[in-house]
């Protein structure tokens, strides 16, 4: 897992700018970004302004792990279910695609590790193996 200060870009949902709810905010966050010389840009094709939990982690300088998002708690509201597949082609973004279920919010980076919740575990119930589902994650 690459360090959260080696990443290279900061992605924001276009919802941002054109929720009015959210507009204030969003100005004076690309603001501050812009101020420090910081890589931004606004997705588009999104559902919901959330999208640490539906975009590509980045694991590598140029490598990214689009994991599959299908979380349980936005089962009976799939207005708010991005399509990762979706986002990352309208956003001409090329990562590597894994059928792990995972919710990026989910994923917090700790140096070169990574430590997440284990609802890993519950969300992937075809993993008979949690050491299965570790190794696979931990070959991502």
């Amino acid at each position: 897992m690459i360090k959260a200060t080696e990443t290279n870009t900061v992605y924001f949902s276009e919802l941002l700018k054109t929720d009015s709810r959210f507009s204030l905010c969003s100005e004076n966050l690309i603001a501050i970004l812009d101020r420090h010389q910081i890589s931004h840009r606004l997705i588009c094709h999104t559902k919901d302004i959330w999208c640490r939990d539906y975009m590509p982690i980045q694991v590598g300088q140029n490598k990214m792990v689009q994991f599959r998002y299908e979380p349980s708690y936005l089962k009976e509201e799939l207005n708010l279910q991005s399509d990762p597949l979706e986002v990352c082609k309208s956003n001409q973004l090329e990562p590597l695609f894994s059928n792990i279920n995972l919710d990026g919010g989910n994923v917090v980076s700790y140096g070169e590790k990574a430590i997440l919740t284990d609802r890993i575990f519950s969300e992937n119930p075809e993993y008979t193996s949690r050491n299965q589902l570790i190794s696979d994650l931990e070959n991502l």
